[in-house]
C-alpha cells in the first residue's frame, strides 16, 4: 500500500513537471518571431515588444487570484480548465487579425498560465514533506528552467519553418494534449482535512503586513530587477541580433537558449556556495555583474555593435543574476514561515509585474546599437546591488 502511494506521488509529480515549463515557454518560444510580428502586422517595434510585458502582467496579477482559489477549491480542475483556456488563447494568438487582438490574447495567456503553475506547485506540497519535498521542488525548478532553455531554440526553428503563427500553434497543441492527459489521470491532491481556506480579510491583512516590510519588499524589488535581465533581452535581443546584425531567428534562439542555461547554472552554482556567508556570496556575484555591465557600456562606446559583444556579457549577467535570484527567492519566503504560500504568491506577483514594467519601458526605447541595452543592464544590476546591501543591513 505504501509502495503504491509512493508510485502514485511520483507519477503525479511527473505530470506536474510536464506542465510547469509552459509559464516560461509562453514567452521564450515566440520571441524569435517578434521582428516577424512587427513586419507582418505593420506595427511599431513597441507594439510587438509589449506583447511580452502584457503576458507578464497577466501572469503576475493572476497569481494573486489563483492562489486563494486553489486553496479553496483544489488543484485538479483549476489546472485542467487553465490548460484548456491556455490552448484556446494560444490558438487565438496564432490567428490574430491585428496587434490589438494579439495583446488581449497575451494578457489572457499570462493570466491562465498562473492557473497552471500555482496549483501544480501547490500539489507538490500536498504530496511530499521533508527531504522528499525539497527534492520534488528542486525537480520543479529544473523543469521550469527547461522553458527558457529549450523554447527559444525550438521557436527559432518554428519561425523559419512556418512563420510567427507556428510557435503559438505549438503552445496550443501541447497544452490541449496535456489538458486531456490531466483530465484522464491527474487526481486531486488537496487534503480537505488539513488545508483551510484563508478568509479574504485575513489574506488582505497578511498581504498588507508583507507590503509594509522593508526587508520583504527590498528583496522582491531586487528579484524583479534581476529577472528583468532576462525579460529585457527577450524584447531587445531579437531586434539587435536579427534586424541589426542580420542573423537568423535560429541563431537568436540558440543565444536565448544559452542565456537560459546560464541562468540555470547560476542557480546551481549558488547551491555549492551556500555554505559561505550569504552577504559575501551575493555581493561577489553582484560585483561581477556590475563590472561586466560596465564593461559592456565601455565596449559599446569604443567598438559599437558586435555579435559577441551582445552575447558574452549577457550570458555572464544571466549567470550572476540567476545565482543571486535563487538566494533571495528563498530568503523572502523564509521571512514568513507561518504563511509561506501567501508570501510566495505576493512575491511572485510583484516581481513578475515589475519585470513586465521594466520590459514595457525597454520596449518604448528605440534600440539602435549596443549602448541602450548596456545602459539598461548596468542600471538593473547596480540597483539590485544597492537593494541587496540595504536589505542585508536591515536584516542585521
Amino acid at each position: 500500500m505504501i509502495q503504491n502511494s509512493k508510485n502514485h506521488h511520483r507519477f503525479t509529480l511527473t505530470l506536474i513537471l510536464l506542465v510547469v515549463p509552459l509559464s516560461g515557454a509562453g514567452i521564450d518560444i515566440y520571441v524569435p518571431s517578434l521582428p516577424a510580428i512587427q513586419s507582418s502586422m505593420g506595427v511599431s517595434h513597441f507594439a510587438a515588444k509589449v506583447t511580452v510585458a502584457l503576458y507578464l502582467f497577466g501572469y503576475g496579477f493572476g497569481q494573486l487570484i489563483i492562489g486563494p482559489l486553489s486553496d479553496r477549491y483544489g488543484r485538479r480542475w483549476i489546472v485542467i480548465v487553465s490548460l484548456l483556456l491556455y490552448a484556446l488563447s494560444s490558438f487565438g494568438a496564432s490567428v490574430s487579425p491585428n496587434i490589438e487582438f494579439l495583446w488581449v490574447m497575451r494578457i489572457i495567456q499570462g493570466a491562465v498560465v498562473s492557473g497552471i503553475l500555482v496549483p501544480a506547485r501547490a500539489s507538490i506540497s500536498d504530496l511530499f514533506t521533508g527531504t522528499a519535498y525539497l527534492k520534488a521542488m528542486n525537480y520543479s525548478t529544473v523543469a521550469w528552467a527547461m522553458g527558457p532553455i529549450l523554447a527559444p531554440a525550438i521557436g527559432g526553428y518554428l519561425q523559419v519553418w512556418g512563420g510567427w503563427h507556428v510557435p503559438f500553434y505549438a503552445l496550443a497543441l501541447y497544452s490541449a494534449v496535456m489538458a486531456i492527459i490531466m483530465l484522464l489521470v491527474f487526481k486531486e491532491t488537496k487534503r480537505k482535512t488539513t488545508d483551510k481556506f484563508i478568509p479574504l480579510r485575513q489574506l488582505v491583512v497578511n498581504y498588507g503586513h508583507m507590503l509594509r516590510s522593508f526587508e520583504f519588499m527590498a528583496g522582491v524589488a531586487c528579484l524583479s530587477l534581476l529577472y528583468s535581465v532576462l525579460t529585457v533581452f527577450n524584447v531587445v535581443g531579437p531586434f539587435l541580433i536579427q534586424s541589426q546584425l542580420g542573423l537568423s531567428p535560429i541563431f537568436y534562439g540558440h543565444v536565448a537558449l544559452w542565456l537560459g542555461l546560464a541562468w540555470f547554472l547560476g542557480t546551481v552554482s549558488y547551491r555549492f556556495a551556500i555554505r559561505f556567508s550569504a552577504l559575501r556570496v551575493g555581493l561577489s556575484y553582484l560585483s561581477v555583474a556590475v563590472l561586466i555591465a560596465l564593461s559592456m557600456v565601455i565596449e559599446s562606446v569604443l567598438y559599437g555593435l558586435s555579435v559577441w559583444g551582445v552575447v558574452l556579457p549577457t550570458l555572464v549577467l544571466g549567470f550572476c543574476a540567476g545565482a543571486v535570484f535563487s538566494q533571495l527567492y528563498g530568503r523572502c519566503i523564509a521571512l514568513y514561515p507561518n504563511t509561506p504560500a501567501s508570501a510566495g504568491a505576493l512575491m511572485g506577483s510583484i516581481f513578475v509585474v515589475g519585470a513586465g514594467l521594466v520590459s514595457a519601458l525597454a520596449s518604448q526605447w528605440q534600440i539602435v546599437g549596443l549602448l541602450p541595452l548596456a545602459l539598461i543592464n548596468f542600471g538593473l544590476v547596480l540597483s539590485a546591488a544597492v537593494l541587496f546591501l540595504r536589505q542585508n543591513a536591515s536584516l542585521g
